[in-house]
Order: C-alpha cells, then structure tokens, then sequence
C-alpha cells in the first residue's frame, strides 16, 4: 500500500534523528533534536483539526435535511398525481414532467447521500492514519531521546 505523504515525511524526520545518535558533540545533538522534535510537534494540531472536523460535520443534520428531501418528493409524487386526475391522464408518448422531476430529485438525494458518506470515511481514514502514526513515533522518540542522553 502507498503511504500518505505525511507518513513518508514522518518516516524521513525518524530516519534523520536516527542519524544523530551517531555524532560526536552532545550539544549538536541536542540542537538538532530539539530543531527535529518542533517540526514533530506539528502532527498533534494535525490530528486534532481531522478531529475538530470529524467533530463538526453535522451528519445528523445532513440525515434530516435528506429525509425533508424525501418528504417533499412524497408530496410533489401526491401533488402530481391529484394534478393529473384532474387534468385528465399524462400522454402515452412518455412520462410526465412531474415523474421526470421526482426522478431528478431522487437521484440528487441519493447522490448527497453518497457524497456525504464518502467525505465521512476520508475524514475517519486520514485521523485513523494519523493516529497510527503518532503512535508509531512516540516509542522511537523515546528511544532517540534516551540514546542522546546517555
């Protein structure tokens, strides 16, 4: 599977503070480090603004305006059907411009319903992602920070 371009920078910044527990001054050490862990220091706020975001999306709000969109479709289908009896039957030539409409309709709603699926599982992907990655540097932090102390 191809890593997220946040992994491979992640996977890069390691790598480079891995290379530090071979110098030879502790004090160059401690600087680049300290350069190294600020730049690291960055991918909590990441995680937290996915999440703020995930937080915010209002899917239950989007779920009620979706049914209202049913509903109005219920009511346009009884409106146009009254409007016909009285009118006399719809041409034989092809559907009514009522069933064209309820048609758009409904493919409209079922296409904002996917819409908003898909945005929700990238949201969940990209912080679950995240997440997994942050637990992946933390032990080797640790390790690295160790290594240059002692």
């Amino acid at each position: 599977a191809k890593e997220a371009p946040v992994t491979v920078g992640i996977r890069a910044k390691l790598e480079s503070l891995g290379k530090l527990v071979g110098m030879a001054n502790n004090t160059q050490r401690i600087i680049v480090i300290e350069k190294r862990l600020g730049e690291l220091d960055g991918i909590e706020f990441k995680v937290k603004d996915f999440t703020s975001a995930r937080d915010g999306f209002d899917i239950a709000g989007l779920q009620q305006k979706i049914e209202a969109l049913e509903r109005d479709v219920e009511y346009m289908l009884n409106r146009i059907n009254n409007l016909e009896q009285k009118g006399g039957s719809p041409s034989p030539s092809g559907p009514s411009l009522g069933d064209e409409c309820v048609e758009n309709l409904e493919t409209s709603v079922n296409n904002l319903q996917g819409m908003i699926i898909d945005m929700v599982e990238n949201c969940q992907e990209a912080i679950g992602a995240l997440r997994h990655e942050i637990k992946e540097i933390n032990p080797k932090l640790i390790l690295t920070i160790r290594a240059v102390g002692s």
